[in-house]
C-alpha cells in the first residue's frame, strides 16, 4: 500500500506527463530503393518535441499487418531499410514518439524493391 505522500507524488507526476502533447506527423515520406536489398526513407520533420521516430513497414500494398523495423533519434529525417527482400512490395509509413504520446502516422508510402 502507498503512503499518502507517495501516491500524491505519484498523481502529480501523472498530472505533469498529461499536459505534454504528442508530436506532430512527419511529413513528405519518400522511399527510394538504394540497391536490391536496401530501402532509403526520407521525411519532413513537422514536430519541435520528437524524441525519435518509429519506422514501420508491411508487405503489400493495401496490407494492415505493420510491424516496426527500425526507430530513430531526434530530428533525423533518414532511415535505411536494410531487412528487405528483391523484387517485393511493401509499404512505409513513419510516426514521431516523445514523452508525450505519439504522433499520427504519414501517409503511407509504396516501393517494390529492386529484382
Amino acid at each position: 500500500m502507498l503512503s499518502s505522500a507517495a501516491a500524491h507524488d505519484q498523481t502529480v507526476a501523472f498530472v505533469q506527463r498529461s499536459h505534454i502533447a504528442a508530436p506532430a506527423a512527419p511529413r513528405s515520406l519518400t522511399v527510394n530503393a538504394s540497391s536490391r536489398t536496401v530501402v532509403a526513407l526520407r521525411w519532413a520533420d513537422a514536430a519541435s518535441n520528437e524524441s525519435g521516430y518509429q519506422i514501420e513497414r508491411c508487405l503489400g500494398i493495401d496490407c494492415a499487418a505493420f510491424e516496426v523495423v527500425g526507430t530513430t533519434a531526434a530530428n533525423v529525417i533518414m532511415y535505411f531499410d536494410t531487412g528487405v527482400k528483391r523484387d517485393t512490395l511493401y509499404t512505409y509509413r513513419v510516426r514521431a514518439s516523445s514523452t508525450g504520446g505519439h504522433s499520427s502516422y504519414s501517409s503511407g508510402v509504396n516501393l517494390r524493391t529492386l529484382p
